[in-house]
Parts: C-alpha cells; sequence; structure tokens
C-alpha cells in the first residue's frame, strides 16, 4: 500500500484500450497559403501536448485545416473518445469545421470552433466500423492558427 497523498499518477495499460495516436492513418492534406503544414501526434506546432480550456493533455492528434485522416477500425472497436477544440494558444482567429466519419457517414460536426469556445468530451459508437475518418476544415477566416484537437483520442473495447 502506498499513501494516497504520495501518488503522482497511475498508468494502465489494457488491450481493450488503443490511443489513436498509435495508430497510422491515410492522410489527404490541401495546403492553405500554399503551405502544408503537418499533422501532429501527442503536440502541436505551438508546443508539447496539447492544451483546451486551460487543462494540458499529454496525448492526442492535432489538426490544421484542411486535413483528412483516415484510420482502418478493421470492425474492432466499440466507441471513440476524444476532448475535441482548438488548442489554447492558437491564433486569436481562429476557426475551423471539424468533423468525424464513421463508415461514410458524418457522425459528428463541430461548425464553428473557436479558440474561445468550450471543449467538448466526445463518445461515438463505432462498433463494427470498419473506418474512423477524423477532419479538420477551413472555418470563415480561412487559416489563422486553426490548431484542431482530439486530445485523448482514444478507441474502446468493451
Amino acid at each position: 500500500t502506498v499513501p494516497r497523498t504520495q501518488v503522482v499518477a497511475l498508468r494502465f495499460q489494457s488491450d481493450r484500450l488503443v490511443w489513436l495516436s498509435e495508430l497510422t492513418p491515410t492522410v489527404e492534406q490541401v495546403p492553405a497559403f500554399d503551405r502544408v503544414w503537418p499533422w501532429t501526434v501527442d503536440h502541436t506546432a505551438l508546443g508539447p501536448g496539447f492544451v483546451l480550456d486551460g487543462r494540458t493533455f499529454e496525448r492526442g492528434i492535432g489538426l490544421v485545416p484542411r486535413t483528412t485522416l483516415t484510420f482502418d477500425l478493421g470492425g474492432r472497436f466499440d466507441r471513440f473518445e476524444a476532448v475535441l477544440g482548438i488548442d489554447d494558444r492558437s491564433g486569436p482567429d481562429a476557426h475551423a469545421v471539424v468533423r468525424v466519419v464513421v463508415d461514410g457517414r458524418i457522425v459528428h460536426e463541430a461548425a464553428a470552433m473557436t479558440r474561445d469556445a468550450a471543449a467538448e468530451a466526445l463518445r461515438i459508437d463505432v462498433a463494427g466500423a470498419r473506418s474512423l475518418v477524423l477532419e479538420a476544415d477551413f472555418g470563415k477566416n480561412y487559416d489563422l492558427g486553426d490548431h484542431c484537437v482530439f486530445a485523448d483520442a482514444r478507441l474502446l473495447q468493451r
């Protein structure tokens, strides 16, 4: 036994949880102002981790519009979970459209994400699904520091 006050962190490993950042997607990108910004794993171009609503996340996927990531699920998972938002360190004019698509069907769309909007917890049923697509698209300001984040993005099996 360890006194609760001396526990700094607990990490669990399970074959029923897969971090999305551990999978390799198919990537499609459209340049903004003739430049393609890479999608990121466990950080943004702004620094380590992701910051949403003042909270720092160590894991996740970072996208800059227009980026589409397609993950092959092979029907193995039951649920996709993440915290969705625009990184607090993004530019003040950040505005993006973010979609989650499962087997070709849009299951979630955040049509007006801004840096100041509250992050959103996602819990999406993917039972039996073959593909999961995460898409960040240009918002009303085209691309002015839009660092879209799927923090703690994970796939779960029941």
